[in-house]
C-alpha cells in the first residue's frame, strides 16, 4: 500500500514538472492556457507575446498543435500548427488585418479593428514560427 502512494505522489510530481511553465498555447477548449511569463507583457513592458494574443483572441476557432484539440467541439477555422511552413510574417499580419481583402472567400473576420499593430506584429510572428 504504502510502495503504490509512493509510486502515484510520483509520478503526479513527474508530470507536474514535465508540464509546468510551458510556454505553448494548447489551443484545447475553455478558457486561454497558461502562456508562461511573457503573457503578462503589456503597454507597461512592451509589446504582448504573440502566444498571448493568439490565446487570448483565436483560439475560439484555431489552435496551434499537430493532431485534434483535446476535448471541447471542433474548431470553425484551420489549424494553425505549420501555417509558417506556407506564409511569412507579413502576409499573415495582412490576412489577420483583413482576411477578405486577401482571400476573397474568407470566413474570418477582420482584426485591423479589434487588435493594435503591436498585437497584429506579435501574433503573426508567432504563427510565421509555426512550422
Amino acid at each position: 500500500m504504502l510502495r503504490a502512494s509512493f509510486a502515484i505522489i510520483g509520478c503526479c510530481a513527474l508530470l507536474a514538472a514535465n508540464g509546468c511553465g510551458s510556454s505553448e498555447p494548447t489551443g484545447s477548449g475553455g478558457g486561454p492556457p497558461f502562456a508562461g511569463p511573457d503573457a503578462m507583457k503589456g503597454s507597461m513592458m512592451g509589446p504582448p507575446s504573440g502566444n498571448a494574443v493568439f490565446d487570448k483572441n483565436c483560439t475560439g476557432c484555431h489552435q496551434v498543435m499537430t493532431g485534434a484539440a483535446p476535448g471541447g467541439p471542433p474548431r470553425k477555422g484551420p489549424n494553425l500548427a505549420k501555417v509558417g511552413a506556407e506564409h511569412k510574417a507579413d502576409w499573415i499580419a495582412d490576412y489577420v488585418k483583413n482576411p477578405a481583402k486577401v482571400k476573397a472567400d474568407s470566413k474570418m473576420p477582420e482584426f485591423a479593428s479589434k487588435l493594435s499593430a503591436d498585437d497584429i506584429k506579435s501574433v503573426s510572428e508567432f504563427l510565421a514560427e509555426k512550422k
